[in-house]
């Protein structure tokens, strides 16, 4: 082997071989970011066209994923604008800190994420026309969360105190539907 293939091996031994020529010639060139008229044909394939990001990344040349994240990373950069232009409204940085816990603390995806928080900024303006004197947003910001159906993300500490208690009833009452009954000293004691 070592007759047969020698400049090969030497190569090899020396570190990575370079490719041949031709091939280097045919590779296209590299791509990092998708341009901004690639990223609207792949919004307007998605959602007007129905079709998946596989499909889509098909028809342009690209991977799925790259399709999804740029879906993906368009709605979420849009949502980041809003979100600041909606911060720069608010007075406190507990406010501004709510307000980013509410819409970036639960699970949505970030086309839900830019079309919930496009909404609350057209409000607060349009509340602030009608109304220029009032500046609270908090109770209304909560008000609008519970309308919309939005979860609140848990940093309330009253909250968090009391789930433990909520969770040893839950398990006692599994147990105690379970045909399992607690003696006074919290030993069990099956039932017959």
């Amino acid at each position: 082997m070592e007759q047969e293939y020698s400049e090969l091996l030497a190569a090899y031994r020396q570190g990575e071989p370079e490719m041949p020529e031709d091939f280097v010639k045919t590779l296209p060139p590299l791509r990092t970011e998708l341009t901004e008229r690639e990223t609207e044909q792949i919004l307007k394939m998605h959602e007007s066209g129905r079709l998946t990001f596989g499909q889509i990344g098909q028809k342009m040349g690209i991977t799925s994923a790259k399709t999804r994240h740029a879906y993906k990373w368009h709605y979420h950069h849009k949502a980041m604008e809003v979100l600041s232009r909606m911060q720069e409204k608010l007075e406190s940085e507990a406010e501004k800190e709510a307000l980013w816990n509410r819409y970036f603390g639960t699970n949505m995806s970030s086309k839900r994420r830019y079309e919930l928080l496009s909404q609350r900024l057209a409000e607060m303006e349009r509340q602030k026309k009608e109304n220029p004197e009032k500046t609270q947003e908090g109770g209304l910001l909560e008000a609008q969360a519970e309308e919309q159906g939005i979860p609140q993300a848990s940093g309330n500490l009253e909250a968090r105190e009391e789930r433990p208690a909520e969770c040893e009833r839950a398990k006692s009452a599994r147990r105690n539907a379970g045909g399992e009954q607690e003696k006074g000293d919290g030993a069990k004691e099956p039932q017959a």
